[in-house]
């Protein structure tokens, strides 16, 4: 969940153990980006939101261009369209955000 990484980072920091615990989480919710900005959570993995759209138009524009069985079966064989993730850190927290927006 998203909420997991600030509130792992907030227990860690009650502790002062943030010297012996690396954190890294999943998602870029605001609270969890100024996390890592302070340097109390090491990394998150996000999503890339834009490519599920993009990818998802992509698959309905090409099956009324090419057809469905055509656009079928450029698709992986388990269907499955990996849409990727990111890894953000301090270091590139800020070229992440200038992405986002």
């Amino acid at each position: 969940m998203s909420y997991n990484g600030p509130a792992i980072a907030a227990a860690v920091q009650e502790a002062k153990k943030h010297d012996k615990i690396k954190i890294v989480c999943f998602d870029a919710e605001p609270i969890t980006l100024q996390y890592l900005k302070t340097g109390d959570i090491d990394a998150t993995i996000v999503q890339k939101p834009y490519e599920f759209g993009y990818q998802s138009v992509k698959v309905l524009h090409d099956m009324i261009k090419f057809g469905i069985d055509s656009t079928l079966a450029t698709l992986p064989q388990d269907r499955i369209i990996d849409t990727g993730v990111e890894v953000v850190t301090p270091k590139n927290l800020e070229d992440y955000q200038k992405k986002i927006g």
